[in-house]
């Protein structure tokens, strides 16, 4: 099945720029916009940065810096849910799993040890799920 792609933009200075990772994005926004989901500004065609139009905005401060299993009754499955998924318009030979958005690990930040060991305690439970259901993660 060929998809049409839109055309990539290359954003290649300052906190605007978007890392390796971040690229194959702004080939995929319209297509998934067209199948309900929107990813962050950041990768929409003809973005500006929000920042841009506040001089002493700090880019990292800004709200646009900020991208499963069916035995959800085991308490000791964290595993993010798979909300959808979604074949690839730039790759054939790729599928898209969405999810929901995920916060990096250290924001916010803990406010005591006792929440940092459960989050430690939460993320053990998890693989020792995984690996009983023979999921590979990486």
């Amino acid at each position: 099945m060929e998809h049409e792609t839109a055309p990539v933009q290359t954003r290649t200075s300052g906190p605007e720029s978007l890392t390796e990772d971040e690229l194959p994005w702004l080939a995929r926004y319209e297509f998934l916009k067209e199948h309900g989901y929107l990813l962050r500004p950041r990768y929409r065609p003809g973005w500006t940065p929000s920042w841009e139009a506040t001089p002493r905005a700090r880019p990292m401060l800004c709200e646009d810096w900020d991208v499963i299993m069916s035995r959800r009754d085991d308490p000791r499955n964290h595993v993010v849910p798979l909300l959808d998924i979604l074949e690839d318009n730039v790759d054939d030979e790729k599928l898209l799993l969405v999810l929901p958005l995920l916060r990096e690990i250290q924001h916010p930040h803990f406010e005591s040890i006792p929440e940092a060991l459960d989050m430690i305690q939460q993320t053990l439970e998890g693989l020792a799920f995984l690996h009983e259901n023979r999921f590979a993660h990486g």
